[in-house]
């Protein structure tokens, strides 16, 4: 009972972290969220291993919920984005593969918010800033991530600061 009292706890206090030094800012996501997958990968591999300890399924899914676990738990260690005055850094995703995009609003001519709908059972809306560089290129990054929703307004900050244009192409 203790055990899902402190899950319930958890999922209300929100799992990012914002940490700001000057005009710094720093987004990841909380100590606790990598110990709950952990902790959840190694409750899974053992009720895997305990439900089909006669079965090759059970030791199958016991390696694959391993696996899962090894493979996404650090992803909580390295995620970030950073904010400041001059520059937005932004690292997700697997932790061996990450996205990385290093953005200096010097480059930045104008920056559109857009959104598209994916396909699929779940019919997801995701939204993005395409930042319009100076010398003619562009570059995408996801608002639909927890850590960009948490840095949106300090990022709303610096585009201001900067006098870079925000056009929301969104239609909303």
């Amino acid at each position: 009972m203790r055990a899902l009292v402190l899950c319930g706890l958890l999922t209300l206090c929100g799992c990012t972290k914002e940490s700001v030094e000057g005009d710094r800012a720093v987004y990841m996501y909380e100590w606790w969220v990598s110990i709950a997958i952990l902790v959840g990968g190694t409750i899974g591999t053992g009720v895997c291993l305990l439900a089909g300890k006669e079965d090759w399924r059970g030791w199958l899914g016991a390696v694959a919920i391993a696996a899962f676990t090894v493979g996404f738990a650090p992803i909580s260690w390295f995620d970030h984005v950073t904010v400041d005055a001059k520059t937005l850094e932004t690292r997700w995703g697997f932790w061996a593969y990450p996205t990385v995009h290093q953005i200096a609003f010097a480059d930045i001519k104008s920056v559109d918010l857009t959104k598209r709908r994916t396909s699929g059972r779940r019919r997801r809306t995701n939204y993005y800033m395409v930042f319009q560089k100076k010398n003619g290129s562009s570059e995408e990054i996801t608002l639909s991530n927890s850590l960009m929703e948490a840095a949106a307004d300090r990022i709303g900050d610096a585009l201001l600061q900067n006098q870079i244009q925000v056009a929301d192409k969104t239609g909303e």
